[in-house]
């Protein structure tokens, strides 16, 4: 829907008003909210994945800015009306399932946890010049982050724990996608 697409507003229009009922004149019989924004609707069952702890964790929303915090405050409630309302609500890992049950009030049998699974690589022809210096560290000492550097990742920890790591594993190195100017970089 590119005209929905232009703000958060608008999506979250999107998701609470027209999805269920578009949904609906489409044919479909189930509704997977990937966006844990979709507000129950009679005629339209849905069930939840809750993607990002963010909005109910108050360790991580203290690190944003107020009006980060008062904007995932936002997103929680949605998430909190969602997840109540669907027929099932999908996690990817047992500390998020325990946390939405308790933050949202909803019964942890209804929450599953789903572990995503990566695809195995398989590279063609020499290995490409970014994964050269990874190949050089032995296996098992190889620690590969992805993700962003955000306060609330908490990569602070991840850093300031290598030299422990590496009195048990001496060439312990972490690999991280942040920008080339990060200063862990």
């Amino acid at each position: 829907q590119p005209r929905y697409e232009a703000s958060l507003p608008l999506r979250i229009f999107w998701n609470t008003h027209h999805l269920a009922a578009r949904a609906k004149q489409d044919g479909a019989d189930l509704v997977v909210s990937m966006g844990g924004t979709m507000q129950p609707h009679r005629e339209m069952p849905h069930v939840s994945f809750v993607q990002q702890s963010l909005p109910f964790c108050p360790e991580a929303l203290a690190t944003l800015p107020l009006r980060q915090q008062l904007r995932m405050h936002g997103i929680g409630a949605l998430t909190r009306t969602s997840c109540r309302g669907s027929r099932r609500v999908y996690v990817q890992t047992a500390t998020m399932r325990a946390w939405v049950s308790d933050a949202f009030g909803i019964n942890i049998s209804h929450c599953e946890t789903v572990l995503p699974e990566p695809r195995p690589l398989f590279i063609d022809e020499k290995t490409p010049p970014l994964l050269e210096s990874m190949e050089r560290i032995p296996q098992g000492a190889r620690i590969l982050y992805v993700g962003n550097s955000e306060p609330y990742k908490n990569t602070d920890l991840l850093i300031q724990s290598l030299p422990i790591l590496r009195a048990q594993i001496p060439r312990a190195t972490l690999f991280a996608t942040w920008s080339p100017d990060h200063p862990a970089c």
